[in-house]
């Protein structure tokens, strides 16, 4: 089972323009205990190491960025809630990035993840499946004109649904 994302808490620091959102951290609250629980991430343009709890024990995981397949958006079914993941082809290594709520912000926010760490930006469906957002946009308008499109390598990814909910603002 992936890790929970509901108890994590981001250390914000105001707002932050696309080349200044790394490195980035996320803490667990105090007293997260359950398992496959995420406890922490730091992150840079490098790596991000994650801090989790499987079966119960504590363990931390050194992943190189260019191990994740991309940047994903994942938009709630009621449009209130836009959430971000960096997306990696084991599900259980995928881990939040923050959320908003507007279209703007989450546009923003997109843009600069995507740059900040050198990966694609994927759209995240309601079943989880991960696809390059320009495909996306592509197939949502068939008659717009050609975009280039930005190919996440390999086949469609699936999320976990922990990731959707309870991320932070």
């Amino acid at each position: 089972m992936p890790p929970s994302t509901a108890d994590i808490e981001t250390v914000d620091r105001g707002p932050r323009a696309a080349g200044d959102l790394l490195p980035h951290r996320f803490a667990a609250e105090e007293g997260v205990v359950g398992n496959d629980a995420l406890l922490s991430l730091v992150l840079d343009e490098t790596h991000a190491v994650i801090r989790r709890r499987l079966s119960g024990v504590a363990m931390t995981m050194v992943i190189p960025v260019a191990a994740f397949r991309g940047v994903g958006v994942c938009i709630s079914d009621d449009l209130d809630e836009i959430s971000f993941v960096l997306v990696h082809s084991d599900p259980g290594l995928t881990v939040p990035l923050g959320a908003t709520d507007t279209v703007e912000e989450a546009a923003r926010r997109l843009d600069g993840w995507s740059k900040a760490l050198r990966l694609p930006r994927l759209f995240v469906d309601r079943d989880g499946v991960a696809a390059p957002i320009d495909a996306v946009i592509a197939k949502a308008t068939p008659d717009a004109p050609a975009r280039p499109t930005v190919r996440a390598g390999g086949p469609a990814l699936r999320v976990h649904e922990g990731g959707r909910s309870g991320l932070p603002r």
